[in-house]
């Protein structure tokens, strides 16, 4: 009977998923009951750490020349000017991200990373924010 049991909570265990780190699960995009494999491409969940959330910045660019590593941002939800949030420049991706708009053709933007100092209105995963970027002098 031990012997059973101890088969019966090994399947179970194959079967959990765990997070490598303590946090706040965001969204779960894994089905309950699905078969997942460890993959950097297609995530189980989203997950963050803190308090603090990285929010993905598209600059222009023909906006990217003036703008400064390490330049100071703030965000706030659009429309609500008067609530506005910190953000941290962590860094710059090195990739140029190409979007098609029937309106105005071909874009371009650089993706630069911020961190948000935590903010005192409630945030989820993929939300738009409106940002303004610290200009070089």
């Amino acid at each position: 009977a031990d012997a059973r049991m101890d088969e019966i909570r090994t399947a179970l265990a194959q079967r959990e998923l765990r997070a490598p780190v303590a946090g706040k699960i965001h969204d779960m995009l894994a089905t309950p009951g699905a078969y997942i494999e460890p993959s950097p491409v297609m995530p189980a969940a989203i997950l963050s750490t803190g308090d603090s959330l990285s929010l993905r910045v598209l600059v222009a660019e023909t906006d990217a020349g003036e703008l400064r590593k390490g330049a100071a941002a703030l965000a706030y939800l659009p429309g609500k000017v008067e609530e506005t949030i910190k953000l941290v420049f962590e860094r710059i991706d090195g990739e140029v991200l190409v979007m098609e708009s029937f309106e105005s053709g071909e874009q371009r933007f650089l993706q630069v990373v911020y961190r948000s100092i935590p903010p005192s209105i409630p945030l989820v995963v993929g939300q738009r924010l409106d940002v303004y970027l610290e200009r070089q002098t």
